[in-house]
């Protein structure tokens, strides 16, 4: 199946928070976790170079209002138009955890500051693919469902996920 989303999308400043660490072997992106209520125990990036692939385990919450993240990224800084694509090739979902609270994808921020604007395209453990948003920085987030999946992603069952931004216009798709 495919599915897209469109938006567009204007950007302020924000201040820093969280912690960096180099990812070993990798030359194009960085970790990054937003401390507020993300455990420190049991995250890891790592990157397999003759592969080409990231490995992110991770942990955080969901608040709601989501007026604050805690999520756990690679990352780089770019400006002007691009295009993003990730082949996601597996997703657990942890004991106790519920199923839409478990999410793996792309997303764009102002910055790496905890209520940061943002944009995003996700799957959910629900087997939801999702598109949110972030408009003004420490204002609630919100997001909608513009696809579902029938299995969770698997190495030989990827779902490609899509963020291009074009100008102030951002677009998201999937496709299995």
């Amino acid at each position: 199946g495919t599915g897209s989303s469109s938006s567009s999308s204007s950007s302020g400043g924000a201040s820093v928070t969280g912690t960096s660490t180099a990812i070993a072997g990798s030359t194009t992106l960085t970790n990054y976790f937003v401390e507020a209520g993300l455990p420190a125990t049991g995250i890891s990036t790592s990157y397999d170079s003759v592969n080409g692939t990231y490995t992110l385990t991770s942990a955080g919450k969901y608040s709601s209002p989501p007026v604050s993240d805690s999520v756990q990224y690679a990352y780089t800084q770019i400006t002007g138009d691009f295009t993003f694509t990730a082949d996601l090739n597996s997703m657990s979902l942890p004991t106790g955890y519920n199923a839409a609270d478990v999410t793996a994808g792309l997303m764009i921020r102002n910055s790496l500051s905890a209520s940061s604007q943002f944009y995003y395209v996700v799957l959910r453990g629900s087997k939801q693919v999702r598109a949110g948003y972030r408009k003004l920085a420490g204002g609630n987030q919100e997001s909608q469902a513009f696809g579902t999946v029938t299995a969770l992603p698997t190495a030989t069952a990827p779902l490609r996920l899509k963020l291009v931004r074009v100008g102030q216009t951002i677009t998201v798709s999937y496709s299995t």
